[in-house]
């Protein structure tokens, strides 16, 4: 995610406050030989609208059987902005977005 007028955009690390995994919501498709996929995006929530007017869909565990349809229907109901306090973000150097950049240094907190 970014912030800004495009020139001057500066990216974000973000994670889940707890350290667990984050799964995002997505679907995909098969056309022939070709595979394609997508995450699936909502309204931003209080803690991501600072920074972007849409979010990822968030699946805590529990949610995954009813996104999967293991669980019956009503998948739509998962289609909300990540509760306040789940996700923490920093600032990271532009570099993140290069394709020769590599390490562990490029999701360090970038000194603001």
């Amino acid at each position: 995610m970014t912030e800004g007028p495009a020139k001057s955009r500066l990216p974000f690390y973000i994670t889940r406050a707890d350290g667990a995994p984050m799964a995002m919501a997505g679907l995909w498709q098969r056309w022939g030989d070709l595979v394609s996929c997508a995450v699936v995006s909502t309204e931003a929530g209080p803690g991501m609208a600072g920074i972007h007017d849409r979010e990822p869909v968030i699946l805590d565990p529990a949610d995954w059987p009813l996104w999967l349809g293991e669980a019956g229907h009503g998948a739509a109901l998962l289609m909300k902005p990540t509760a306040p306090g789940v996700l923490q973000m920093h600032r990271v150097d532009p570099a993140v977005n290069s394709n020769w950049a590599s390490g562990p240094q490029l999701i360090e907190a970038l000194a603001v």
